[in-house]
């Protein structure tokens, strides 16, 4: 056991200790509470397609700089005030928003990952500004302007971890609070993201841009293939590099899978791995999705992206595709070529209808509910009861997850997070009664 005074980079007051220590203790009991029960029940009952009842899920995402801004946090060295933001973040979910969030009675701490050089080549981004989560755009001066000349350049990309300052953190963490609370590594798609989708297209723009790829599409369309090629076996290579490395975690709990909602299911991990022995890939839930080629159409996307992703998706035991772009039009393909496929995202843009006559009750239905009413100067609650009541006619009753997400901003007020809740409550009661 390392102790806090062999850590000197991270020194611990006595006020630090007891304020993580008291955030810790609040953890536990809320991740042992019935509720958190109830919770993890119903979300593995969505997740084996035996829903009961839909889930009401919401992701704070970037507003939690607006819940919790860092001003707020008292403890002054960085890891500290990760420690400290993380626990609030889990203490806010269950005391104030009360979705059917879950909680888990671990501290998440990230492998300590640095990526080198990526793929060998500069990807140039803009930032809007220096808030965690500003918005960003790509320069105009994309590393391949030839896909033939240019694609040999490039090397798979060999991420390195840095085990030593991982688990110094975890066991600093197990000095300070780990009697209340344990600490593990974790890289989830939320606390620790490492890679977050093997979707593989927003790769493609950081490498040649938006424009260029829809007109390489008819210029191009054997050099696209070879950079879909070329980034499926850079994502192989990583996800390997990750499994012989002993870096997965099981995600199978209240992990934020895909673009939302809850992982609890009892179908992982995969059988035939020991006990104590490193997780694997097919253990794990994969995530994909391809937002970024909306504008193409399904032949197209089924011809140029599909094949592409469905092959790191066997890697995987369980799957969730789609994000912001509505599936309806690619699900024939989806279903055929993603392989154990069980959740899939209906979003804003979604044909609610159409996706519900679709999935049925073989697939979970991840609505995804539009942020704007939440979002907007002005908290728009006859809009979001409208949405509401319309998803529950179309899907109330199939494996239905009603999620909040998307939320860049709640305008200074938390609370309308767990109004949104409240209101989601009260129209599935309606629908049910």
């Amino acid at each position: 056991m390392i102790s806090v005074d062999a850590i000197p980079f991270v020194p611990v007051s006595p006020r630090e200790r007891d304020l993580l220590r008291r955030l810790a203790a609040r953890v536990r009991a809320i991740a042992e509470s019935e509720e958190n029960r109830r919770k993890i029940s119903m979300a593995k009952k969505s997740n084996a397609l035996q829903a009961e009842r839909p889930i009401i899920y919401t992701q704070p995402e970037n507003a939690w700089n607006e819940i919790i801004p860092g001003e707020s946090l008292e403890c002054a060295n960085e890891t500290l005030r990760r420690w400290e933001l993380q626990l609030r973040q889990r203490v806010f979910w269950a005391d104030e928003i009360k979705c059917d969030h879950s909680a888990y009675p671990y501290l998440e701490i990230p492998w300590k990952i640095s990526w080198g050089d990526h793929w060998g080549v500069e990807i140039k981004k803009h930032s809007a500004g220096s808030q965690p989560g500003a918005s960003w755009a790509w320069s105009t001066d994309f590393p391949i302007k030839d896909i033939a000349a240019d694609l040999p350049k490039l090397h798979y990309r060999e991420p390195q971890v840095d085990r030593a300052a991982t688990l110094a953190e975890v066991e600093l963490a197990g000095a300070v609070f780990g009697d209340l609370l344990p600490a593990r590594v974790h890289w989830g798609t939320y606390w620790g993201t490492y890679w977050a989708t093997f979707g593989l297209t927003v790769h493609v723009l950081d490498l040649v841009g938006m424009e260029n790829l829809m007109l390489l599409f008819y210029d191009d369309p054997n050099g696209v293939h070879a950079l879909m090629r070329f980034l499926r076996d850079d994502m192989l290579h990583v996800l390997d590099s990750f499994e012989r490395q002993g870096l997965l975690h099981d995600n199978c709990d209240a992990d934020y899978i895909g673009s939302g909602g809850p992982g609890h299911t009892d179908e992982l991990p995969a059988p035939g791995r020991p006990p104590g022995a490193p997780v694997r890939l097919r253990d794990m839930w994969g995530f994909g999705e391809s937002q970024d080629t909306v504008g193409i159409g399904a032949d197209m996307f089924a011809e140029f992206i599909l094949p592409y992703q469905a092959q790191i998706a066997e890697k995987f035991g369980l799957n969730y595709y789609g994000c912001c772009e509505p599936l309806e039009k690619r699900f024939a393909c989806l279903k055929a070529q993603i392989p154990r496929l069980r959740r899939l995202s209906v979003s804003p843009w979604a044909n609610i209808e159409e996706m519900a006559a679709l999935l049925g009750r073989d697939y979970v239905y991840c609505r995804k509910s539009p942020p704007m009413p939440v979002c907007a100067p002005r908290f728009d609650e006859m809009e979001i009861r409208a949405d509401l009541r319309a998803t529950l006619r179309a899907a109330g009753h199939l494996n239905l997850e009603l999620v909040l997400k998307d939320t860049h901003t709640v305008n200074c007020e938390p609370g309308r997070l767990a109004r949104w809740v409240a209101i989601a409550r009260e129209e599935v009661d309606r629908f049910f009664a």
